[in-house]
């Protein structure tokens, strides 16, 4: 595990727990490696030292089979960013949220997950469904992509720790790096 733009890395103990001091307060993240896993990036606004939280790395057999139910090419996932939408609405804890669309610019294909396959993103469904979140690939790499949240009735935007803040409503900022899969998480009220 590596605060995200520095050099400080720590290995997690058996049961995966860490802990990561000193983690810059803006434009700062985690990222994480681990054999058999695509690299996952977890963008935040937070400052200080970094202890109990957890992280879910997807497996390269996730990201690959995922690409091909969506039609992008394997040589994208590591030429090209890639990023998991999640939309949430409040509650203890917080409840995935259906009937939300994303966009990203830059643009990426788009796929949501269904309740009734939820290990293969559709392209056709349009938004999200009981499961709250959509995946972004082949995102041309930049160093922050805009990824938009669109619910009738609600604003999104990212809690204290998920995301880096926007000045557009209904948007969180995130880095896209070519072969990471960056996390992008809102909170819809």
């Amino acid at each position: 595990m590596c605060a995200w733009g520095t050099t400080t890395c720590v290995t997690t103990d058996p049961s995966g727990a860490f802990s990561l001091p000193g983690v810059p307060a803006t434009g700062s993240g985690v990222s994480g490696t681990l054999t058999g896993y695509f690299k996952g990036l977890w963008p935040f606004t937070l400052g200080g030292d970094l202890t109990g939280i957890t992280l879910r790395l997807r497996t390269s057999t996730e990201l690959t089979t995922w690409a091909a139910y969506m039609g992008v090419s394997t040589s994208q996932l590591s030429a090209r960013g890639a990023i998991l939408a999640l939309a949430y609405s409040p509650g203890s804890p917080d409840v995935p949220l259906a009937s939300v669309t994303v966009s990203s610019d830059p643009a990426g294909t788009i796929g949501y997950f269904t309740m009734a396959t939820p290990s293969q993103p559709s392209i056709q469904v349009g938004e999200t469904t009981a499961s709250g979140e959509a995946l972004i690939l082949g995102v041309p790499a930049a160093s922050a992509a805009v990824v938009t949240f669109s619910h009738a009735g609600l604003t999104c935007s990212a809690d204290a720790s998920d995301g880096w803040p926007s000045a557009q409503p209904n948007t969180v900022a995130v880095p896209a790096p070519a072969g990471v899969l960056t996390l992008a998480r809102v909170l819809c009220k």
